[in-house]
């Protein structure tokens, strides 16, 4: 399948909402995980006179996980500004 299959029957501004929202989806997913993950630490590091294995496999969880999002984030990032800079259309469309 060629690269935006997808897209061809689409507006650029079309493109460039569908492109927006999956760019605003994921810095939200990156900014709820990442601050579930500075929470995480802290309880962490508060819990480590009981517990602190527990408390820090959660933790250690949470900063993977706000890892992964901000991942996603970075490369809706650059699908959005490939798009609008230099017309590449992404490689496959938004699914939610």
């Amino acid at each position: 399948m060629a690269s935006g299959a997808s897209y061809q029957h689409k507006t650029r501004e079309r493109i460039e909402e569908e492109l927006f929202a999956r760019l605003d989806f994921a810095r939200v997913q990156y900014e709820k995980l990442k601050a579930a993950a500075a929470a995480s630490h802290e309880q962490a590091r508060v819990a480590l006179g009981d517990d602190y294995t527990v408390a820090l496999k959660h933790a250690h969880a949470q900063i993977s996980a706000s890892k992964r999002a901000l991942t996603q984030y970075r490369t809706a990032l650059q699908e959005f500004m490939d798009f609008t800079t230099n017309g590449k259309m992404p490689l496959r469309p938004h699914e939610e």
